[in-house]
């Protein structure tokens, strides 16, 4: 669960060089896959881990609580490690991570 953790972070911080940089988030996962330089960042090391969901489209001005990058599969305790807006990461069960994405998508529309 920690290294996953951190697999997450070392995103995060990737993402606020390229905002700063490109004065926003990438297009797309593939985009922030190759300003990572790293694919094996973008997958849980646990055995029976996934690779992680990167969600474009988000701006700095929305919601810290918004999840930028999560995995799909519950392999922490039954719960999914996610990446916020905020640069926090955090662990949900997979209904606390279905109603955030729900969250999410209201607010875009």
């Amino acid at each position: 669960a920690v290294s996953c953790q951190m697999n997450l972070r070392t995103i995060g911080q990737n993402l606020q060089m390229y905002a700063i940089s490109n004065e926003g988030f990438p297009a797309n996962q593939q985009e922030l896959m190759n300003f990572c330089g790293n694919t094996r960042l973008f997958r849980c090391p646990d055995p029976n881990g996934a690779d992680y969901i990167y969600i474009p489209g988000q701006r700095g001005d929305m919601s810290d609580t918004n999840v930028l990058v999560y995995e799909p599969k519950p392999v922490h305790n039954g719960k999914c490690n996610v990446l916020l807006l905020n640069g926090q990461t955090a662990a949900l069960t997979p209904e606390e991570l279905k109603l955030a994405l729900e969250v999410m998508r209201t607010q875009r529309r």
